[in-house]
């Protein structure tokens, strides 16, 4: 490692041909869309981190690691899918968008903020959206601490309420011991 090193770089026309990986960054504009994106991008790499987990369970040094990158993963896909719903369902004007943006990363003011919107469109739909259940996991995953003191373990498959689907048959979950 060098302070010479190039960690990223804009490829040439002949790399993109010749079919080098890449990933582009922005394309997906700004406002709810890269909202999504982002979310999506955090939770589907949360689930690759928790079928490494599971199918590597026995190597505790691999697991101990793995656990904060698939908790913060998970934890800012929730953050960014409130984001994109307050733009998405809010109606707000660019001004309070930018204020919702400032409250930050706490997933329970964001919430807070948000709820009232999603209330106003479930009672108007008469969805079933259990909002209640949806703040109980939002509650959870934002007072959750991590420290040596407070092991954690990963919930075999099949054997709790998902948060989630890792694929149609089989949910997932995490819980402080």
């Amino acid at each position: 490692m060098t302070n010479k090193d190039i960690i990223l770089h804009e490829l040439t026309s002949d790399e993109i041909s010749a079919g080098k990986p890449f990933a582009h960054f922005g394309w997906e504009g700004g406002k709810e869309f890269s909202f999504m994106c982002i979310s999506d991008g955090y939770w589907e790499s949360a689930k690759i981190i928790l079928i490494t987990m599971i199918n590597d369970s026995g190597n505790f040094a691999l697991v101990d690691s793995l656990i904060y990158p698939l908790f913060f993963n998970y934890r800012h896909s929730v953050e960014t899918i409130l984001k994109a719903l307050y733009f998405s369902y809010g109606n707000q004007t660019e001004e309070a968008r930018q204020n919702f943006l400032k409250v930050g990363h706490n997933l329970e003011n964001l919430w807070g903020i948000l709820r009232p919107f999603l209330i106003k469109g479930v009672n108007h739909v008469g969805s079933e959206v259990d909002l209640t259940t949806i703040e109980h996991y939002i509650k959870s995953i934002n007072a959750c601490i991590f420290n040596a003191s407070r092991p954690l373990s990963i919930i075999s498959p099949h054997t709790t309420k998902s948060l989630g689907p890792l694929s149609s048959n089989q949910p997932f979950s995490f819980k402080a011991l």
